[in-house]
């Protein structure tokens, strides 16, 4: 079997992702630290549909890259801040009616 592995290398720290022929996860992880990698992280590589078979782009894989998200929606944060901004004007209005509604404190 097929084993990608990411790790840093021991002596100058850099990052690398080597892919491995291995009878085991355990084997692929010794030949990467005899290779002088400290291993990360291992995956199985899976086998890739041939490109001239005929249900090749049914089986494409679908991969995101970093920084690439589905676009959020911020409506509920639109009508909450709206909501927000129509009690502030409210109460900035009715101030001077609610003032006398308050219970007024005794100044000394």
């Amino acid at each position: 079997m097929k084993y990608r592995i990411s790790g840093a290398r021991y002596d100058t720290g850099a990052r690398v992702t080597i892919e491995l022929e291995a009878s085991s996860r355990a084997a692929a992880e010794r030949q990467a630290n005899q290779a002088g990698i400290e291993v990360l992280h291992i995956e199985q590589v899976r086998e890739q549909p041939q490109a001239d078979a005929p249900d090749a782009a049914a089986h494409s894989a679908h991969t995101t890259h970093r920084g690439e998200f589905p676009p959020e929606h911020h409506i509920g944060r639109w009508i909450a801040l709206g909501i927000l901004v129509l009690i502030i004007v409210l109460l900035a209005m009715y101030w001077d009616r609610l003032r006398d509604l308050l219970p007024a404190t005794a100044a000394s």
